[in-house]
């Protein structure tokens, strides 16, 4: 009798079941993903409750053109009244120059409660080569990286960066994920 393997491009997730379960009781969630993995998402996001999801091709839109000059991407995608309660970041501040990256700080910024959730990955050394990495859902704790290591992300960010870009988000919880990378979890800081 032979087992299937798992493909060698899924990795074990320690914050993804926190993004999940975060939401406790709230009826309906809204998700932003700024990654390629829609059914899947759908899927299991939305696995206990109902979800209104906004997905972004923003690989492809900075790739092209989004080098934090012009009108943005979310007033495109997103209405005014949005709040979001979860937001999926993945790979693609990796993408962004440090205009870009500030840029789109700013306009996610009006779509951010104080029960917001950001999981997305950093660099974990910006002197190592870091290959991009278009992620996805596999289960509720894996993550799938779709495209092997083909491309370089061209602006490796630091948690400084993001920091400094995402004034009002804080790393709640920082751990290390293979290929260079740091997977966080953060939210905004409650004011006191």
């Amino acid at each position: 009798m032979t087992t299937q393997e798992e493909p060698s491009n899924l990795v074990a997730s320690t914050l993804l079941p926190t993004v999940l379960s975060h939401t406790g009781t709230r009826r309906e969630l809204r998700v932003l993903d700024l990654g390629v993995g829609v059914g899947q998402t759908m899927e299991i996001v939305s696995d206990e409750r109902p979800c209104q999801f906004f997905f972004a091709d923003i690989g492809r839109h900075v790739r092209s053109s989004y080098d934090g000059s012009g009108p943005g991407l979310l007033p495109f995608i997103v209405p005014n009244d949005v709040e979001f309660d979860i937001c999926f970041f993945w790979d693609y501040l990796n993408l962004m120059n440090d205009q870009a990256m500030r840029q789109f700080a700013t306009e996610i910024d009006d779509y951010l409660g104080e029960q917001t959730l950001v999981h997305g990955f950093l660099a974990a050394d910006q002197r190592l080569p870091m290959p991009y990495r278009q992620y996805k859902f596999f289960s509720k704790d894996t993550i799938e990286h779709v495209n092997g290591d083909h491309f370089i992300a061209r602006y490796p960010k630091s948690r400084r960066d993001f920091e400094v870009a995402f004034p009002r988000l804080r790393c709640e919880n920082v751990v290390l994920f293979p290929g260079n990378r740091q997977e966080i979890l953060a939210a905004v800081k409650v004011e006191s």
